[in-house]
This record gives C-alpha cells, sequence and structure tokens, in this order.
C-alpha cells in the first residue's frame, strides 16, 4: 500500500488521540505511511507512540471552560485571538503538505485541517461522536451551525459508536455518515490475560473490583472517589474491591490508587463495575467488554450529557446527576449497576479502528 495520511488531533482530552492512535496503528499494519499534528499532552503521547513519525505543533484552542461550559464573554472577548489561532492552523496544515505531501486528511476533531484539506482538493476524513450539541444556549447553536458547515466539506464522517436513535442527524442525506463502533486505542485480544493484569497492578484475586476513574477533570473528584471508597468498604462486606485512578491527591485507604494508568482498558477488562465521568472513550471500552457503569456528566458539559443519557438509555449503565450525588444515591447507583447485563451491540467489537482504517484506505 502506498500513500500517505495526514492525522490532525485535537488536544484538549485524551479520547481523541487515543482513538486516533488505534486507527493509526491499523494503518500502519497496511503500510500506510502517518505524519501528525496535535497540540498539549496528546502531542507528546503521539510523539511516545510513534517515534519515527513526524508530529507537528498545531495552534492551542481553548474554548471550553475546564467545567465544560462555553463562557460567552470569554469567546468574545477572545473572539480575535481565536480567529488568528483558527487561521494560524490553516497554514500550518500548508506547510505540512508541502513538507510531506500528504493524500487524505483525517481530522479528529481539528476543524480547521477540514478546511485547509477542502482548500487543497485532499480527501478528508471526520472523526466525531457529536454530530450535533444540544441547543441549550446561543453559543452552541453557533456552534452547530458550524458543524454543519464543517460536515458539508468532508468526504467521509466516521462515527465511532454504534448506530441508534439517540444520534441526532443533520441533514443526513447530504453527508456521507458512517458508523464504524467504538474505536479502541488497541485490539481487545491484544488486552493481556485477567491473571497477568492482575498481577500487574497488584490487585487481590478473590474481589470483585470496582473502578474508579476521573480522567483530567477536577469537578467533585473528591467527593466522588471518597464516597464510592467509603461505600465500597463499609456496604457491601468486603467483597468489593476500589481501585481509583486520578492524578489528584486524594487519600484511599481502603483500596489501590494510581495516578496514571497507560492502559486503563486493561483495569476495565478486571473490573466488575466502572465509575466514571461520562466520556466518551472510557463509555467505549466499557461498551466492548460489557462492562456495567456508573457514570456522573461533568455540570454543563454538553457532550458528556448526551454521553451520559446514551449510557441510561442503551441499558449499559446508569446515570448519576452530580447536583443529587451523595451516599444513599451513589450507593443505590452502584447496587443497579452491577445487576445490569450489559446486552452486546453488534458494531461494539472492539473492531471500530480496522474499519476506520478500511474506509481512509480506499481514499488514498
Amino acid at each position: 500500500m502506498s500513500g500517505k495520511v495526514y492525522m490532525s488531533i485535537f488536544g484538549v482530552g485524551l479520547g481523541h488521540v487515543y482513538r486516533s492512535i488505534g486507527i493509526a496503528r491499523e494503518l500502519t499494519d497496511i503500510g500506510v505511511d502517518l505524519v501528525f499534528s496535535s497540540f498539549g499532552l496528546p502531542k507528546y503521547i503521539i510523539m511516545n507512540e510513534f517515534p519515527d513519525k513526524k508530529v507537528y505543533e498545531s495552534p492551542k484552542f481553548k474554548i471550553f471552560e475546564e467545567s465544560g461550559t462555553i463562557n460567552i464573554r470569554k469567546v468574545i472577548k477572545n473572539s480575535f485571538d481565536m480567529l488568528i489561532k483558527f487561521y494560524a492552523g490553516i497554514e500550518v496544515d500548508k506547510r505540512i503538505f508541502r513538507e510531506s505531501g500528504y493524500n487524505v486528511t483525517v481530522s479528529d476533531c481539528q476543524i480547521q485541517s477540514i478546511i485547509s484539506s477542502n482548500k487543497l482538493n485532499i480527501p478528508n476524513v471526520f472523526i466525531t461522536n457529536m454530530l450535533l450539541f444540544p441547543k441549550i444556549n446561543y453559543a452552541l447553536r453557533i456552534f452547530n451551525s458550524m458543524y454543519k458547515y464543517v460536515l458539508s466539506l468532508t468526504d467521509c464522517v466516521i462515527i465511532p459508536d454504534v448506530k441508534d436513535d439517540t444520534y441526532v442527524l443533520p441533514d443526513h442525506d447530504n453527508y456521507n455518515i458512517i458508523w464504524v463502533g467504538p474505536i479502541l486505542k488497541k485490539r481487545i485480544n491484544e488486552i493481556p490475560s485477567d491473571d497477568y493484569i492482575i498481577e500487574k497492578y497488584g490487585l487481590p484475586d478473590d474481589k470483585d473490583i470496582v473502578l474508579v476513574t476521573t480522567g483530567g477533570s477536577k469537578l467533585m473528584v473528591r467527593d466522588i472517589v471518597s464516597l464510592v471508597v467509603d461505600i465500597v468498604s463499609n456496604s457491601f462486606g468486603k467483597d468489593l474491591f476500589p481501585v481509583v485512578v486520578t492524578k489528584h491527591n486524594i487519600p484511599v485507604e481502603y483500596g489501590i490508587k494510581f495516578d496514571y494508568v497507560h492502559d486503563l482498558i486493561e483495569l476495565i477488562k478486571v473490573s466488575k463495575l466502572v465509575i466514571s465521568h461520562a466520556g466518551h472513550t472510557t463509555i467505549s471500552e466499557c461498551m466492548c467488554l460489557r462492562k456495567p457503569m456508573v457514570v456522573i456528566p461533568i455540570p454543563d458539559h454538553p457532550e458528556q450529557q448526551v454521553n451520559a443519557e446514551r449510557v441510561e438509555n442503551r441499558g449499559i449503565g446508569v446515570r448519576l446527576d452530580p447536583e443529587n450525588i451523595n451516599y444513599v444515591s451513589m450507593k443505590n447507583a452502584i447496587e443497579k449497576a452491577m445487576n445490569i447485563n450489559v446486552p452486546h451491540y453488534k458494531l461494539a467489537d472492539g473492531k471500530g479502528a480496522y474499519r476506520a482504517a478500511k474506509i481512509i484506505e480506499k481514499m488514498l
């Protein structure tokens, strides 16, 4: 296979870079050459995963607050700076093209890369798990208009999820939208055995693991972790064992705490239950491994609100609203979730990265 693919990756959060890594591995296996761009921590993750590949720095955008909200005043105040960075991103893409001569652009939520590839007449693929945001404020209405425009410039939109009626489609007939199923960082058959994982992380082999992972968010982390550890240690007769993954300094008297885990999917594989915010990547991994969840969406974060609703509607977990978190509500959510038998979805087989790579291959 000849041809070069340019992968442009949004640098906020880790979900974008992890699913891009999964696709990149599949493309590498079929002989496709790759060049990358990103910003923030994802840039360095890509450099570590693919040390022999060129990774460019793209301009950093910060539209959302850490809470996930869009601050209208800040957006307006910083609009000129954002506009400059946006066009700077287009110029970076043009420079990358001049230096590498890529044949296809794969953009994971990097909007300017779709625009630049369109201007250069380069086939492009847009990867997103959000087609439309809930119209809860003026800023999100603007975002929806922008998304529709970006979708009109794409040759193919890849959705790393299963298709159901929870997705609101924007003029579906006008866009080439393909659901490939959840895209994981690594293939399921590459995940080590349970015995190996238990030994690797020093976990007990006679208890059910409750995994609590908070991602990069600071919101409510202490309340969530403390509540779960307290409930697990006092209300279930020591049958459950909490494993906490958070970078924040929170004491865990019962259980094990990790600041960071390179392959979180390993801990998900050996867990009885996963408790997390409503990030799409963690939900995807749980869905493929058929692990029930308790999801707590970050307040005012529109994407997480939608993700949490999908978890509940699909019967793969329990949504717990952040404003209702207390000992009783958390305990009830844990008990309810542990009794869920996660259904099998046809596309939730961990092969989404392979399907996406085959679509991209055909465009070379």
